[in-house]
């Protein structure tokens, strides 16, 4: 029960159909940069999960994620990073990435990152209920956590329902918004349950404790 009342962060991007919308303008840098994937096996992150109240005080939870390489794996002649742990309330977990020119790709070839500067809409996804779309704007801002101070990328995923009513009690559409930093990973993300984010306008952020990058 608890899995079914999850906002579908995690599966989402598989449910719907993907496509690009042609009025959006993609502004490309002479020489977009790359990203700096982690992909040395061994290396790990640990993450603390705060509560965000529709106030924006944070209070600390219980969940603690740990996330590891296991090591390269080869999928559609794609050689794609694995990495291994814990999201949230799922205690295993698998993410597939792997660097593309200015993009970091998941094994369904969907961005989910981009050193673009200017705002680069990196998929949208429509439902029958609820549209979705990730947009980025390739710009690097410091964002500091227990692990440290970092420059970050923020990859933005907007959620909005198709009848246009608000998709919660406080805002029109609700956006998630995960933070990577080049050579280091996954800084911060977001997830919640649906009726926590839609009734209590609150959700949950991991922030980054540890890491180890292996040589």
């Amino acid at each position: 029960m608890k899995n079914a009342s999850y906002l579908l962060v995690l599966v989402i991007l598989t449910i719907f159909s993907c496509r690009k919308d042609p009025s959006v303008k993609i502004e490309t840098p002479n020489e977009p940069s790359s990203f700096d994937l982690v992909t040395t096996q061994g290396s790990w992150w640990k993450y603390d999960w705060f509560k965000i109240d529709s106030l924006g005080n944070e209070t600390l939870t219980t969940i603690k994620d740990c996330v590891y390489v296991v090591g390269d794996t080869l999928i559609n002649g794609n050689t794609f990073t694995h990495l291994h742990g814990d999201f949230h309330i799922f205690n295993s977990y698998d993410w597939f990435w792997r660097d593309s020119a200015h993009y970091i790709v998941n094994q369904n070839g969907q961005k989910l990152y981009s050193t673009i500067e200017g705002i680069d809409t990196l998929e949208i996804i429509e439902g029958t209920e609820v549209n979705n779309y990730f947009i980025t704007d390739g710009t690097e801002y410091e964002m500091t956590v227990p692990a440290g101070t970092f420059n970050v990328y923020d990859s933005e995923l907007h959620y909005s329902y198709n009848n246009g009513s608000p998709f919660t009690n406080c805002e029109d559409t609700w956006v998630k918004h995960t933070k990577f930093a080049n050579g280091i990973g996954m800084i911060s993300t977001q997830t919640g349950f649906i009726s926590q984010i839609q009734t209590q306008c609150s959700y949950d952020e991991s922030r980054l404790t540890e890491y180890y990058i292996a040589p």
